[in-house]
């Protein structure tokens, strides 16, 4: 398996998406205190690995293909399977080099045509950005908590 991206949960278990040797999404878990990954069998296709981050529940995890709006599915995850809950479309964006959840917003870059930007999108709901600030050719964001 071939890493893109990694995530924690709250009980220190590592998550990682990427590629198998036949260019297939993978996701897979390395528990707390493991040295091996179990792979995760998702019961939604995932065209091209993106980011991903816990949420406090679920595992939210984004296909980057190129196909428009990038989507964010949330995964239930038990022992070897993870289940879809829901699916998030963040509009006039493309794919995140990161994004961040915090609480019912998820914050990430905008690239949509001469558009860049950092936005923030209401969470899980989706659509166009509630607001967005300026930049030259946002990457990722850092946020600080009240």
């Amino acid at each position: 398996m071939t890493v893109a991206f990694c995530a924690y949960d709250n009980n220190g278990n590592l998550f990682v998406d990427g590629k198998d040797s036949s260019g297939n999404v993978m996701l897979a878990e390395m528990p707390k205190g493991s040295k091996a990954f179990t792979a995760i069998a998702l019961d939604q296709r995932i065209g091209v690995a993106g980011t991903m981050q816990r949420d406090g529940k679920y595992l939210a995890l984004e296909d980057r293909e190129d196909t428009g709006a990038p989507v964010i599915y949330r995964f239930a995850i038990s022992g070897s399977s993870g289940v879809k809950v829901s699916k998030t479309t963040l509009v006039d964006s493309h794919a995140h080099a990161q994004f961040w959840i915090q609480g019912d917003r998820i914050i990430g870059p905008v690239d949509s045509g001469s558009t860049r930007a950092i936005g923030y999108w209401r969470f899980p709901a989706g659509g166009s950005p509630i607001k967005s600030f300026s930049d030259t050719f946002p990457s990722g964001e850092a946020v600080s908590l009240k």
